[in-house]
């Protein structure tokens, strides 16, 4: 059997996949959302796991953290002309809602928030991705609250907007079980993310942008 043909298609087929994968590599990206994000590049003493186990940072060279502690999705919304389009990225990467179901704002506000948030970015022509609300340990979240949410920006927000494809980063189930209870050696105090976590919800970005 001549296998020459196979091994060739197998070097194109990852060779194309790197060359995908680098595309998005030297793109300029913005992060926003509240202290989960801030937290993601190191040296914030604010954040829990400092300075015994730094946050890896974030990925790609030209990635720029704008997440903010305590903001809700409104705070965000309020100030994404600033901190995201003033900046002119190529992608986008929206994280928020913990905030704001800590605090009970209702679900109709926090879609309303995002979807503008996304609509802004994608009237500029940058590609959008949305992450899923990561599990926490924190009594005033709840988890059907989070679930409904999350449940939301997998299946109808793309549709909701209309607004074009929305590349989707779900860090919930990457580090949550089953019974959606998040699992506790990926966070350093139950909410947010430890060096382990943070590797984590690194690959399942990189993957969301690669298109892996």
């Amino acid at each position: 059997m001549n296998r020459r043909p196979i091994t060739f298609g197998l070097v194109l087929v990852l060779l194309l996949s790197s060359c995908a994968a680098a595309q998005f590599f030297n793109k300029k990206v913005v992060f926003i959302g509240d202290s989960i994000t801030h937290c993601w590049s190191p040296g914030d003493s604010a954040c829990p796991f400092t300075p015994a186990l730094p946050s890896p940072g974030l990925p790609y060279p030209r990635a720029i953290n704008t997440g903010v502690s305590g903001e809700t999705l409104v705070d965000m919304d309020n100030r994404f002309n600033t901190s995201v389009l003033a900046q002119s990225p190529d992608i986008v990467v929206i994280l928020g809602g913990t905030n704001d179901l800590r605090l009970g704002n209702s679900l109709p506000v926090m879609k309303a928030a995002l979807l503008d948030m996304i609509r802004q970015a994608r009237a500029a022509g940058m590609t959008v991705v949305v992450g899923t609300v990561p599990p926490s340990a924190n009594p005033q979240i709840f988890l059907p609250l989070v679930l409904a949410f999350n449940m939301w920006i997998l299946h109808d927000l793309e549709v909701d907007c209309t607004c074009g494809t929305i590349l989707l980063a779900d860090y919930f189930s990457a580090m949550a079980d089953a019974s959606g209870i998040g699992y506790p050696k990926f966070f350093a105090d139950g909410t947010h993310p430890n060096l382990l976590g943070y590797q984590i919800m690194t690959g399942v970005v990189m993957d969301a942008i690669n298109g892996l």
